[in-house]
């Protein structure tokens, strides 16, 4: 189970990339709750169980290798994200149209 107690505050950027870990690294609910710095989550490798119900809204990237939901979490507004990539996920957008059409209205208004 990953855990972070001490220095989450800090902490910039995480790489979990594992590919030769034969055991499964479990995320909790709110692993990412207290790091509200975090800028830089890539998860490439490994096995990975449980999903984040919060993500940093600091993030500038987030690569996920088989994000596990269907949709990132509601409460999660990255004001400077510059990259997105969610490989392999299980991610879907309803209206996908319409929230690229409201993006760019808030930025050319």
């Amino acid at each position: 189970m990953v855990e972070f107690k001490k220095g989450t505050d800090t902490i910039e950027g995480i790489v979990l990339d594992m590919p030769n870990l034969k055991q499964e690294v479990q995320l909790k609910a709110n692993t990412f709750d207290d790091m509200k710095r975090l800028r830089i989550l890539i998860v490439r490798n490994g096995q990975v169980s449980g999903a984040p119900q919060n993500l940093p809204n600091n993030l500038r990237l987030l690569e996920w290798n088989k994000y596990p939901l269907t949709s990132l979490p509601d409460n999660f507004h990255p004001k400077t994200l510059v990259v997105l990539n969610l490989p392999k996920s299980r991610i879907t957008m309803d209206d996908p149209f319409k929230v690229c059409i409201l993006s760019l209205c808030h930025v050319t208004c």
